[in-house]
């Protein structure tokens, strides 16, 4: 019976996250769905109202978010990170970069675009987050934090591009890194 719950739960938080797009004119006849998470102890359905709570953007869900980012699972966890992501707030972001940082590659590597891509904030902690992602065994995260730091004009950049752009293996992630910085010393190295 407690699973069927769980599924009920899961299924009303995923109708939740998509309910209403582009608009989001049902928010209003709803009521307060981050009531959601208040006495949630399900894994699953966390995870999912965590991420359901991301593509509705309301920073009301803030507080209750970061109050899961040690959570034992790396699905809610991963869920945190969605919800978090876009959030322009200083909590929000700090958590974002601890979590750019997590056990778990998914989570690192979301929380590493989320910092890197999905907020214009530009700070030395977020800077310094991206530079640890750097020398990430997973090309994708790697990636991440070359767009982040280009974006931002970070000049430390450069060498790893120059490494990334010379590896014989090049993701799109670095091209879009490298046409951010521009770099002249990359030139000859995009045209290969």
């Amino acid at each position: 019976m407690q699973k069927r719950k769980s599924a009920e739960r899961i299924l009303e938080a995923d109708i939740l996250g998509q309910l209403g797009i582009p608009d989001r004119i049902f928010l209003t006849v709803i009521g307060n769905p981050f009531g959601m998470l208040s006495d949630e102890e399900d894994s699953d359905v966390l995870a999912s109202v965590a991420t359901a709570l991301g593509h509705l953007r309301d920073e009301r869900t803030i507080e209750r978010l970061v109050e899961l980012k040690n959570h034992p699972s790396e699905d809610v966890r991963f869920g945190v990170v969605h919800g978090l992501s876009t959030h322009e707030n200083e909590s929000a972001i700090h958590t974002l970069i601890e979590l750019s940082a997590d056990e778990d590659e998914d989570v690192r590597n979301w929380a590493t675009f989320g910092i890197g891509s999905l907020i214009v904030n530009d700070t030395e902690e977020i800077r310094e987050a991206l530079f640890q992602r750097l020398n990430e065994s997973n090309s994708e995260i790697r990636g991440e934090a070359l767009v982040g730091l280009a974006s931002r004009g970070d000049a430390r950049v450069v060498e790893y591009l120059l490494k990334e752009l010379s590896s014989g293996s090049v993701g799109i992630l670095a091209v879009e890194a490298a046409i951010n910085i521009a770099d002249p010393r990359l030139y000859t190295h995009l045209m290969h």
